[in-house]
Order: structure tokens, then sequence, then C-alpha cells
């Protein structure tokens, strides 16, 4: 059994970011740590838990992040740092320079994004800096159904993006970074599921995650779709077939 670790965006100021979080105590070995960059966005999603806070938006310093790297080369089981978190980590102005940073240490690296700030610079970045894994998140497969959760998001914008990333991967003949869909399930969205394997197939993406929601304001509490003993999510009850399509426990019967 391993043990992973997350660290946010609000952990920034600490003097010791290891220490603060009782590493020290874990019996099992570290093997995967997720870092949040920042918790700053350029959208506004119903499904975020940003619409139920009121913390103060903030961005780790480099410096803290670099002395959590140089702290981290005490656990040498650690292989994954993923930059994952509330914000879109690639508002952060250094997540290139994260990236790498980490790739140097021999760690695989993986980052979540909502796409629409992945340039050419950022995209060339990133293969240059050898990141691992890009999982793009999507919630429709439609201009429709993805700004009614992601309000303002561009999904156009988003495939173009991914287009040109994988295009100039090509052209670099390099492999990394592997893409791959992250899809959040609702009673509004569901109907979407079929058309997951085309998209996944157009972005080149190897594999789609499938999550069910964990509402955080009183209206998006009717789109839950949890599951109930003897219904849908078993590996042999596969809607559709997809490499290595990861499906959470549901309902299919509401």
């Amino acid at each position: 059994m391993s043990t992973v670790l997350e660290i946010n965006s609000h952990d920034r100021q600490s003097k010791g970011i290891l220490g603060r979080h009782s590493l020290d105590s874990i019996k099992r070995p570290l093997t995967k740590i997720y870092i949040e960059p920042t918790t700053v966005c350029n959208l506004k999603c119903r499904t975020c838990i940003r619409n139920s806070w009121d913390e103060t938006i903030g961005s780790m310093d480099l410096t803290i992040y670099r002395k959590l790297l140089s702290d981290l080369r005490e656990f040498p089981s650690l292989h994954t740092m993923a930059f994952w978190g509330i914000g879109e980590p690639l508002t952060h102005p250094e997540i290139v320079n994260m990236v790498a940073l980490a790739h140097e240490m021999g760690l695989k690296t993986e980052v979540i994004t909502n796409g629409h700030l992945l340039d050419k610079d950022v995209a060339r970045g990133f293969i240059e800096a050898g990141l691992d894994t890009l999982v793009v998140s999507l919630d429709g497969t439609t201009q429709t159904s993805y700004e009614a959760i992601r309000l303002g998001g561009n999904l156009m914008c988003v495939d173009e993006n991914i287009k040109e990333m994988n295009m100039m991967r090509a052209k670099m003949c390099r492999k990394n970074p592997v893409v791959g869909l992250e899809f959040v399930i609702m009673k509004s969205n569901i109907d979407q599921i079929p058309y997951l394997a085309e998209k996944a197939r157009l972005m080149e993406a190897s594999f789609i995650v499938l999550s069910n929601l964990l509402p955080c304001t009183e209206d998006m509490k009717d789109e839950i779709l949890y599951w109930i003993p003897g219904t849908f999510g078993n590996e042999q009850e596969r809607p559709f077939l997809v490499p290595d399509l990861i499906l959470p426990r549901m309902d299919m019967h509401e």
C-alpha cells in the first residue's frame, strides 16, 4: 500500500512544508504528491467549490515550491507529482518551470487543465519540460452542454489547443505528454457519455476518467448520480469500449 499527499497553494507561507503535514509519521511509502499551484482560475464552473467559499485567492511562491522539492528528496519512494487543485494550474506563471524542476528530480508529472490557456508557448514548454500526462477536464462534448457547466468556456478553443499541442509533439518526435480526459458525471450531462469515445479519438486521448459530482451549492444537489448496490458501475457493464476507461459507481436508473 502506498501514500499520497496533497499540498495546496494556501501552504505557500509555510516554512517547513513536509514537517507541517507530519510526513515523518507516515509508515507507508509516499508514492504520489498532489500540488495545487494556485487557486486562481480563468473560468467560473457551476461544479466548483469556489462557489461556496470565501477563501483568499493565491498562488504558491516558487521559493516555497523549491523548498518542497528539496524536502521531497528524503522520500525515494516518491515517483509522481500531480499539479491538480481548485485553481487552473496554467494561470500560474511558473507552471512550466515547476514541471521541469520536478522532471529533473526524476519524477513523473501530471497536470489537469481546462485547456483554454494551453497556447503554443505553454504547449512547447510542457513538451520540452518532460510533462508525462496532461488531463483535460471536460463536462460536455458539445459547446451547449460544455458551457452550461463551465460558464464562459469555449470547447472549440480547447479542441484547437489540444490539436496544436499534439501536432507540435509529433513534429518534435516526442511521445509526451500523454493526453487524458476527465469528465464529471451529472444527471444533466450523462447523455454525453456515449460521445466521449469520439472526443477522445479527436483529442488523441489515451484514457478517460469519469467521476461523480460532489455538489458544493444547493442548486447542484439534485445532479448527483451516486451508486446504489446492484446498479451500474462494474467493469463488466461498460456502456461503450475505450482503452483505460475509469468509471465511478453510480445509479443509472434515476
